[in-house]
């Protein structure tokens, strides 16, 4: 074997087990993305695809996903689940708000989850037990509120 081609195998060697750690790494840690779904409806209840521009009518049993955004009529009202490991997450929606489902990322291999909801205008009622090291945070334009394992209650209006 000359030492070109030695050099060569042994470039190559060294990526392949380079990719092969980052890989298994990664796959150690994958992320997973949880679902939450609309149980409860009243009045004009609205949601949005991520990437999408038209809203649709949100109805108990609806499927969302991250990125999909929520929006209820001034005299609406929505109730949202979000499931996780444990009981979950649920999300008292009232009228006139728009949220978006910003992070709903799970972690397999600790069981972490990540909860992220962008509240544009409005007021909600989270109710949340998260495992530990979980995150649930709800951001407003003026603010980021986290918690632990508690209900909580964010209101943001415009100014």
């Amino acid at each position: 074997m000359t030492s070109k081609s030695f050099v060569a195998t042994l470039s190559l060697s060294l990526l392949i087990s380079v990719f092969l750690i980052l890989s298994s790494n990664s796959f150690l840690h994958a992320q997973v993305q949880r679902l939450a779904s609309v149980v409860e409806s009243k009045g004009k209840v609205e949601f949005l695809r991520a990437k999408q521009t038209d809203w649709n009518a949100a109805r108990k049993g609806t499927v969302l996903k991250t990125g999909d955004s929520v929006r209820t009529a001034k005299d609406a009202s929505a109730v949202l689940a979000v499931e996780g490991v444990g009981e979950p997450s649920m999300i008292k929606v009232a009228g006139g708000t728009t949220l978006k489902l910003s992070d709903l990322a799970l972690d397999e291999k600790t069981g972490a989850q990540n909860t992220l909801l962008d509240m544009a205008i409005g007021d909600v009622l989270v109710s949340t037990k998260p495992k530990s090291g979980s995150q649930f945070q709800v951001k407003t334009p003026t603010s980021i509120i986290g918690a632990r394992g508690t209900a909580f209650r964010v209101k943001e209006y415009q100014s």
